[in-house]
């Protein structure tokens, strides 16, 4: 049977067995992504709490460091790495934002205008609506987990890109003591 769209189903026929079998299948696979996306949710904040660390003390260590010897190129390697780490953080931070979710279940009132249609129909349909949740959630989760890579990705570029800048400062700034000690 090959159904184009879900518009294309017809319950009347089905039994009560198998539309509650349809219909639980689909809130517990609901019920699997709500876990799974507060797992998600869970993972990207503490990246992100990890990430905004690592920028912080990156920056405080390289300020530091420019205080005591006025190295510019030291100071422009830490705000570099910082800023990869800082944004690293954000888009961990953006893929744990609050979003619209659909969970499993239903408001009883939704259920009143069907009150007198055969259960198999009703729990038939109520699967069309959970299916319909599911792709959308799986959008957005999806959607999520390439906001946490993105961040993770730059996060780890944040140490290539810092030594990138501070080769190329301390090619500029001849007066640095990084460029004035032999190799």
């Amino acid at each position: 049977m090959d159904i184009d769209s879900q518009d294309d189903i017809d319950w009347s026929a089905t039994s009560e067995e198998m539309a509650r079998q349809i219909f639980q299948q689909g809130e517990t696979y609901l019920n699997a992504q709500f876990a799974s996306a507060l797992a998600s949710d869970q993972r990207a904040t503490t990246i992100a709490g990890f990430f905004a660390a690592i920028a912080s003390a990156v920056l405080a260590a390289s300020l530091a460091y420019w205080d005591k010897t006025a190295d510019l190129p030291i100071l422009l390697a830490g705000l570099s790495g910082a800023t990869c780490m800082t944004i690293g953080s954000l888009f961990s931070l953006w893929s744990a934002r609050p979003i619209n979710f659909y969970y499993p279940g239903n408001h009883p009132k939704s259920w009143f205008v069907g009150r007198f249609n055969k259960l198999n129909v009703m729990l038939g349909y109520e699967a069309q609506n959970y299916q319909s949740h599911i792709e959308k959630n799986d959008k957005v989760l999806g959607e999520n987990t390439q906001a946490l890579w993105k961040g993770a990705l730059i996060a780890v570029f944040a140490p290539i890109m810092a030594i990138l800048v501070w080769l190329l400062a301390s090619a500029i700034c001849s007066s640095s003591p990084a460029a004035t000690e032999p190799v």
